[in-house]
């Protein structure tokens, strides 16, 4: 068994090498901004209170067999220990009674926020699975998970916030985003080419502006299924192919043509107006775009020096990570529109301390015209993200039944998810395969590199108050889309008048480039302005795996002519990331039985 001191003497792990221990160890400031108060690392040099605060925490509520710690329901009444983090991480470890079951969370209450009783209202009747999934990491940050079958098929979400209420918020209107899926098939819809509806003067969005795949055979003669759609803010009609409008393939309606490319959810937003659904879905278009190839396995290493963070909540956020061991990056993708768009990785100090290898992997995003907006939303959805990566992929949660309530593993079991697509799966189970050493191995470049740093202050921003309501954010945005000369349309998908749904598209935005190879006059011109192998001008020449892009006679001219892309170049640089990107159904792994249990 370790003790106390063995555990504060450990020497720091060379991966820390860019980190505050590394400064402290060679005698120089950290990089790290100056807080109001100093931060005191849970492995420090020597015994301090905070390390004491852990143990005797941990000892409290845990029995010491020879070098394992066994869990333990103690029918005794232990003192809650000081300290915010220690006060929160006691009170989650104190164990069930024997006998005792974690419950899911289904029956209403009369203590549910009034958007989480509406959420509810409207996404009856299936039982919906709620619970919180917080345990699973150590950074205390509320995670909530939400599941409900539709005619056998599982759709599920995740929330998070600063409080419990916040968490269960956001997952329900996630709930709501991916469940209102089952709206679309009685929205009006029609099938024709393109060619066919501008020769009867339709207004309908050319699929070439959409960001095609580099390798499809569209034409304008090729049937396709389009729906119905809204041009903001004119609430004119205007037609848009299904799979802009579809979250995922099995949206699609089965006597469709062949989808011109795979669904995403990017462009979803749900709230109790529309201001609120349609705002929260062009922020994730921006997001999207603005790091489509500027983060992950093509990260171009810009950290964000964040000593001039004015919200005192986000020092908050940032001293309680600290707190927990993590080094955390807050890293620019770009600024589109003029516009923020950033996300945040961050590892454990020794990576062996990470609860699960996957949960190394994590990374939030954000985007907003208020730059500690979406700072802020990053940081709590990275957190999020490594509890729901260890959620969804891991075995253990599913193996071990005091970390979930058995009624939605039983659930599980019964309606077992499919694979997914088939690449992340496979992505995954190499993934899972690896310890937290491996894991660090695989990610460290380039997704911990920094080449450069920007201050936060020199970032695009507005003031706080000009978007304090959905209507001001909504005005702000769209007046951004508007100045770059992009129309804002959306599909309707709400269920009824208090609760709005809907997918937002916006022609020219980029999306999945490094993962389903749609790319347009946006990140061409990034890959262009970086000298990147993997795209360039027919003109210059092409490797022999490469596609020319299409693109409209517009956006050619925009970038110089005809352009091409290298799928095969793509394919090579998210080789061994691609779990990144994308990722399998939820549980499937775990139901699949493609691994050992843990």
């Amino acid at each position: 068994m370790i003790t106390l001191t063995e555990a504060s003497e450990r020497p720091f792990p060379r991966r820390c090498a860019r980190g505050r221990r590394h400064a402290l160890r060679a005698g120089r400031p950290s990089r790290r901004p100056v807080r109001c108060r100093p931060r005191v690392p849970l492995r420090c040099r020597g015994p301090s209170p905070l390390c004491l605060s852990y143990a005797l925490c941990y000892a409290s509520t845990h029995v010491f067999v020879g070098s394992r710690v066994t869990d333990r329901w103690l029918p005794i009444s232990v003192p809650e220990p000081e300290g915010r983090i220690a006060a929160r991480r006691w009170e989650r470890t104190k164990r069930l009674a024997p006998g005792e079951r974690r419950s899911a969370v289904t029956p209403h209450s009369a203590d549910d926020p009034a958007p989480v009783a509406r959420f509810r209202e409207v996404l009856s009747p299936p039982p919906a699975y709620e619970f919180p999934i917080t345990d699973l990491d150590h950074l205390d940050v509320p995670v909530w998970t939400i599941a409900q079958w539709h005619d056998g098929e599982m759709v599920t979400s995740t929330g998070y916030g600063r409080t419990d209420d916040r968490a269960r918020i956001g997952a329900w209107g996630e709930l709501a985003e991916r469940a209102v899926r089952y709206t679309l098939p009685d929205l009006p819809s029609r099938r024709a080419s393109y060619g066919e509806l501008s020769e009867a003067g339709v207004d309908a969005i050319d699929p070439r502006r959409l960001r095609l795949p580099v390798a499809t055979d569209y034409d304008h003669g090729r049937e396709i299924e389009w729906i119905e759609a809204t041009r903001y803010p004119f609430e004119e009609s205007v037609w848009v192919p299904i799979e802009a409008a579809a979250t995922a393939p099995s949206q699609l309606p089965e006597s469709a043509p062949d989808p011109l490319f795979t669904p995403v959810t990017n462009g979803l937003g749900a709230g109790d107006s529309l201001e609120r659904a349609l705002s929260h879905a062009l922020c994730e278009l921006i997001q999207r775009d603005g790091n489509s190839v500027s983060y992950r396995a093509t990260d171009r290493g810009v950290e964000i020096d964040l000593s001039d963070v004015a919200d005192p909540e986000i020092g908050a956020i940032l001293d309680q990570y600290e707190e927990t061991g993590l080094d955390v990056q807050v890293k620019l993708a770009d600024t589109p529109l003029d516009i923020v768009s950033l996300y945040v990785v961050g590892a454990e100090r020794d990576p062996r301390d990470a609860p699960h290898p996957l949960t190394l992997t994590g990374c939030g995003e954000g985007a907003h015209p208020d730059r500690e907006v979406a700072l802020k939303k990053a940081l709590l959805e990275f957190a999020a993200s490594r509890v729901r990566k260890r959620f969804y992929h891991a075995i253990d949660p599913m193996a071990k039944s005091d970390l979930l309530p058995e009624a939605y593993r039983e659930r599980v079991r019964k309606n077992p998810p499919g694979k997914g697509e088939q690449r992340a799966y496979d992505a995954m189970c190499e993934w899972l395969e690896l310890d937290a050493e491996g894991m660090m191995a695989r990610i460290d470049s380039p997704i911990f590199d920094v080449r450069e740093r920007v201050a936060l202050s020199s970032l695009p921003t507005v003031a706080p108050e000009t978007v304090e309501t959905p209507a001001d954010l909504l005005d702000c945005v769209t007046g951004r889309y508007d100045a770059a000369d992009m129309e804002v349309c959306y599909v309707d998908l709400s269920p009824d008048s208090t609760t709005r749904v809907v997918k937002a598209i916006v022609p020219g935005m980029e999306v999945e480039t490094m993962t389903y190879d749609r790319i347009g006059p946006r990140n061409l011109q990034r890959l262009f302005d970086r000298d990147s192998d993997l795209a360039g001008l027919l003109a210059d020449g092409a490797p022999e795996s490469a596609h020319r892009v299409p693109l409209t006679e517009a956006d050619e001219a925009a970038v110089g002519g005809p352009a091409w892309f290298d799928p095969e170049a793509a394919r090579r640089v998210t080789d061994g990331l691609y779990a990144l990107y994308r990722e399998p159904a939820r549980h499937a792994i775990a139901m699949h039985g493609d691994l050992p249990g843990e």
